[in-house]
């Protein structure tokens, strides 16, 4: 079944489990070959943790704190909570103002809205709206952040300001036609 959705999504989690172990080359093939799958979610999926590994390690040759992101990735995916904000912590203190801070505060947000805990995941995503504004999470920070103000803290106008800001600074995110949608209707737009 090798060109089949099951193959390339058993493919997938064989590139995901040498990320986990720290062998990003592999993982970083696996992935290539991925891109290209059928089956769009694993395509898409694929290309994420593809620009992810990247992005972080073709700038910095110090591999611990990716290592560090791997581990703390996986006890997310154990759902092993508290494990996982310690090890994200560690990062912060060994390699203060490293290029995965953003990353940090994101997946650290995500941590908090698991553990229903809305401000300190809204204070997180502010921090990555505000200080990294020009990174990869910026729009799905800001995209985040809008569903919370609307959904959860019922802020309409701050979730108008949310969803406008990725409208009018980021044409490019996969967000921008649901966020003009979500603008138009909490502004009161008459929507056929």
């Amino acid at each position: 079944m090798k060109d089949e959705p099951l193959g390339e999504e058993a493919r997938f989690k064989n590139a995901k489990l040498a990320y986990y172990r720290g062998d990003f080359s592999y993982a970083q093939g696996l992935l290539d070959v991925l891109k290209a799958a059928t089956t769009e979610l694993v395509a898409n999926d694929a290309l994420k943790l593809s620009v992810f590994i990247t992005s972080n390690l073709g700038l910095d040759s110090i591999i611990e704190p990716m290592i560090l992101f791997a581990n703390a990735d996986l006890l997310l995916f154990q759902n092993k909570l508290n494990e996982a904000v310690i090890t994200l912590d560690s990062i912060t203190t060994l390699f203060p103002a490293h290029q995965l801070t953003d990353d940090l505060l994101f997946i650290k947000a995500e941590i908090a809205l698991k553990k229903q805990n809305i401000n300190e995941a809204v204070v997180l995503l502010e921090e990555v709206r505000s200080s990294y504004s020009y990174d990869l999470l910026a729009d799905d920070a800001i995209f985040k952040l809008a569903e919370i103000y609307q959904y959860d803290l019922k802020e309409i106008e701050k979730a108008k300001l949310c969803y406008e800001q990725i409208i009018l600074n980021y044409k490019d995110s996969l967000y921008v036609n649901e966020a003009r949608k979500r603008f138009r209707q909490l502004r009161g737009d008459v929507v056929n």
